[in-house]
């Protein structure tokens, strides 16, 4: 199929293996369809996409035959199990740029575009929304901000001005670039729920757990404050480039 473009703002959480072909060819392949497309820096985000992740469903499985028992019958940390209903609640904290970023150079006599890049090292695949505030300048003339769902993302760009390409580098030309690291931070608080064939020492083989107990997994990134709170960090590099070209004559007439 013939990818598409739709103009405005795009932001996009794609599959991490096709990351850098696609920062090269710049090229949106989704379209908005339920926002105009005759404004741009208008639309707003879309998420989708997987990444080499922490699946926290998996690793609360991993946990319960570890430390509860080891026939798992059924689990969740939404959905009721027997009798119980588990009770994690998601939070995210706002996200953090590290100390390296700096602000990037517009020409206001020149035709400046805006191309903004959060590649994801470590993210996350849970059973809930992750919402984030993303707050960004467009041709550093106003700050869009717009909400998205961070779950099971790999990466996410801004391409306000569909960019298919870098402009060749001549002396009309100017480019701007800030990176930095960035992270956010990610609580899940409460209990999930279990139900066991076999348990160890007294525990229950039907109940509810603490998931914070989870970071005792200390190989997977995790942390806890209190047994009822699980703490995850998302982390990656922020890339925001601005490129600048003359400005082309206005057609005769308009």
């Amino acid at each position: 199929m013939k990818p598409t473009v739709s103009v405005g703002l795009i932001l996009l959480a794609v599959i991490i293996s096709e990351a850098h072909a696609r920062v090269r060819s710049q090229r949106d392949h989704r379209s908005a369809s339920a926002t105009p497309k005759n404004r741009r820096g208008s639309q707003k985000p879309i998420t989708n996409g997987a990444h080499i992740k922490l699946n926290l469903t998996e690793v609360v499985r991993e946990y319960i035959v570890k430390y509860i028992g080891k026939e798992v019958l059924n689990f969740s940390l939404k959905e009721q199990v027997g009798n119980e209903w588990p009770t994690v609640k998601a939070k995210t904290g706002e996200l953090v740029y590290g100390d390296q970023c700096k602000k990037v150079t517009y020409f206001p006599d020149m035709d400046c575009s805006d191309y903004y890049i959060y590649y994801i090292y470590n993210g996350i695949s849970s059973p809930f929304d992750l919402p984030i505030n993303l707050t960004l300048s467009y041709k550093g003339i106003r700050n869009d901000t717009h909400e998205l769902n961070i779950n099971n993302a790999s990466y996410i760009y801004w391409n306000p001005d569909n960019i298919t390409m870098y402009p060749a580098n001549t002396s009309q030309s100017n480019f701007s670039e800030e990176k930095c690291n960035f992270s956010i931070q990610v609580t899940f608080s409460g209990s999930f729920v279990y139900h066991v064939g076999t348990v160890q020492d007294d525990k229950p083989k039907q109940g509810s757990h603490p998931i914070g107990r989870v970071a005792l997994l200390t190989t997977k990134g995790l942390s806890q404050q209190g047994d009822e709170v699980l703490v995850y960090k998302i982390s990656g590099v922020f890339i925001h480039t601005v490129t600048c070209t003359p400005k082309m004559e206005e057609k005769k007439g308009q």
